[in-house]
Formats: structure tokens, sequence, C-alpha cells
């Protein structure tokens, strides 16, 4: 008596999507759409913005603890210099900019995970 084992990737015949040329690619849905490429696209996109961003943030930083800072005009204002961040309400517990920004990474981080826990079984989201 022997057993079929089913395909991981039932809309193309059991081939890993990454192994399919980008013409074969289906969605859950038989469009034909390529899923991996609008993703993937979108999230490279995102993904080097934020370095960028990272990156010249951290070079004004490093700039501002060098000495060669002092002769010039400053990058960041007066409230960043006292606080490190731009800080508003800081005398209302709960309600300063600090936890403002918690509250939507919270919001964004159960989101994600959200849509997550929609498109991780879609072909090209691996």
């Amino acid at each position: 008596q022997s057993f079929a084992i089913p395909p991981m990737y039932p809309n193309m015949n059991g081939v890993k999507p990454s192994a399919v040329p980008s013409h074969h690619h289906q969605d859950n849905y038989g469009s034909g759409i390529n899923d991996y490429s609008i993703f993937g696209k979108v999230g490279d996109t995102a993904n080097i913005l934020v370095l960028i961003l990272a990156i010249v943030y951290a070079a004004c930083v490093i700039y501002f603890t060098s000495p060669a800072a002092e002769s010039h005009s400053q990058i960041f204002d007066a409230q960043w210099l006292e606080d490190g961040f731009c800080v508003q309400n800081k005398d209302v517990f709960y309600w300063s900019s600090y936890d403002m920004c918690l509250y939507v990474d919270v919001i964004g981080c159960a989101i994600l995970g959200v849509l997550y826990g929609m498109w991780r079984k879609k072909p090209g989201m691996d």
C-alpha cells in the first residue's frame, strides 16, 4: 500500500515558487500575478529607505559629537540637545511623545503580525 505525498505548492504542481519562472507564478486565486515581485519590491524599497535614514541620522549624531561641530552651525535644535529627542508633553504621564511612539509602534507591530498571518502561506512570501 503506497501513500501519495501532497505537494507543498498545489497551484504549481509541487514546484517551489522560486524555481518557477515569473510568468508561471500564480497566487492562490490563479490570477497569474507575480506576488513575489510586488511584495519583494515594496519590502526591499522600504528596507533600503529605512537603512539610508538610519545611516544619515547616525552620521548627524556622530558629526554632532565631533569637535568640528562646535565651529559650525548646529544640526539639532535646543530641545534635542536637552533631551536627545524631541519630547513633547513630558510633564503629562502616559501622553508624552515617547509614549505616543510606543503606542504607535505597538499598533504597527500588531498590524504587521495580522498581515503576516494572512499572507504567510501565499506563494512568493517565503
